[in-house]
């Protein structure tokens, strides 16, 4: 996405400044957020129950976003806890997952 900002802008409102800062700030905010997130598989053998955990699923990121999907297929560890507040676009079992 490309953003362009008139710099030269002398009589421009201190309240124009001042929302044209903010849209910038949420959108680098919302840029950052979604780059940490993804859709990814929960691994054979996670290294704990923690949803929240990279190193859990296959690419090593978090399902956390309205657009990441979590698959679950055969693992050793099924009983699932959440350290912070998630959100998933859907889940899928594949043939032996499952998640308690």
């Amino acid at each position: 996405m490309l953003m362009t900002f008139n710099k030269r802008a002398p009589n421009e409102p201190n309240s124009m400044k001042a929302l044209r800062y903010l849209f910038l700030t949420l959108t680098l905010a919302l840029a950052t957020h979604v780059t940490h997130a993804g859709s990814a598989t929960w691994d054979l053998n996670p290294t704990n129950n923690d949803w929240n955990t990279a190193a859990n699923w296959t690419p090593a990121t978090v399902p956390d976003s309205l657009t990441d999907v979590a698959t679950f297929g055969v693992s050793n560890l099924t009983g699932i806890s959440f350290s912070e507040m998630t959100t998933v676009g859907s889940i899928v079992f594949n043939p032996g997952g499952q998640c308690l």
